[in-house]
């Protein structure tokens, strides 16, 4: 399964403005929008597709798989979110 079309436009937004070398508060938001964008409208953006994509951009594993993580924890936050409020 491939990264929906919305998801890897935000993405793609995130890598193609961030900073490589350090992630500064600007992309921080961007890449919170990405992941709050794949929870909220339930876009399709499987992990290791995301990683793909975040490893073409940083060319560093050890960045991709930390980014990777956010992703991963920030998906199950938001979801633990939506249940508390019975959504």
């Amino acid at each position: 399964m491939a990264l929906d079309s919305q998801a890897w436009t935000l993405l793609r937004q995130f890598t193609a403005s961030a900073n490589k070398s350090a992630l500064h508060a600007a992309d921080w938001r961007r890449f919170y929008d990405f992941v709050i964008a794949v929870h909220r409208e339930h876009l399709e953006a499987p992990g290791e597709d995301v990683k793909y994509e975040l490893l073409a951009s940083f060319h560093n594993e050890e960045r991709a798989d930390r980014l990777l993580t956010v992703f991963e924890r920030g998906l199950e936050l938001l979801k633990r979110h939506d249940e508390q409020r019975g959504a």
